[in-house]
């Protein structure tokens, strides 16, 4: 079906598509607590096109390019090229009425817009493949707490169990470091041993929150504030809580592992 949308006829099945689009592309940027600093990571790979040499495209620029089109919205190719924070205004072809010689070499709107939704389509793929992961560990938590239940039907007491927004209440005040947990995962410019000591460093900063905040909970209802911090990570909260106790046993000018 076909819809009027301000006097331009749109296909429904390309603006949904869009809408959808936009919204897991907002979710990778929005991992990055400065959306500059957003980079292509998490197994999202792309070779580069031909035009790409021409003008020295590179990564980075596919960064920059959806960059644009988080904040200035698809197709807007000119507001994207004149966007000073992007940095793309010599690499992409200005309008047909202000196009000179030296411009012939730069990828012209239909070019970036192939780009594009090949770019979204690898980054849609990527959210798919994280929506089915973390999907399975909740299942397997799950079937793993069922079983651990079967095997002591007596327990005396039933644990208070803390709603979901009373968990993230709780965890506010490492929200920030959770946030970049988080981004880590997305970072591929950067050495494994940096990435490593970061995560180490994290880890031991939102244990010690937890820590301060297991004096006034139910013992049973910390695995909770650790199962929250791994949807920012790709561990369980279990091996989440299992790091940080070997790192917070390990003295402050002891070995790191």
């Amino acid at each position: 079906p076909i819809l009027d949308f301000f006097g331009v006829s749109v296909k429904v099945v390309d603006m949904v598509a869009r809408v959808d689009e936009q919204q897991c592309l907002a979710k990778h940027v929005e991992r990055f607590s400065d959306p500059l600093q957003f980079r292509l990571g998490g197994g999202i790979h792309l070779k580069l096109p031909a035009w790409a040499s021409s003008c020295g495209w590179t990564t980075r620029d596919d960064a920059m390019l959806l960059l644009g089109i988080y904040y200035h919205g698809f197709g807007r190719w000119e507001d994207i090229r004149l966007d000073s924070r992007l940095g793309l205004e010599i690499k992409m072809a200005p309008p047909a009425s202000q196009a000179q010689d030296d411009s012939k070499h730069l990828p012209k709107s239909s070019q970036l817009r192939t780009r594009v939704m090949a770019l979204l389509k690898k980054i849609m793929e990527a959210g798919s493949r994280l929506s089915s992961q973390a999907s399975a560990k909740l299942t397997k938590e799950k079937a793993a707490s069922g079983s651990r239940a079967r095997k002591s039907p007596s327990t005396p007491k039933v644990p208070l169990k803390l709603s979901a927004q009373r968990v993230s209440k709780l965890m506010e005040g490492v929200h920030s470091v959770l946030k970049k947990l988080r981004a880590l995962q997305y970072r591929d410019d950067i050495p494994n041993e940096v990435v490593k000591e970061k995560i180490k460093k994290y880890i031991v900063q939102i244990g010690a929150h937890i820590d301060r905040l297991s004096a006034g909970l139910d013992p049973a209802s910390i695995p909770q504030l650790w199962s929250h911090v791994s949807s920012y990570s790709s561990l369980s909260g279990d091996r989440l809580a299992s790091i940080y106790s070997r790192l917070k046993a390990i003295p402050a000018n002891g070995p790191r592992s």
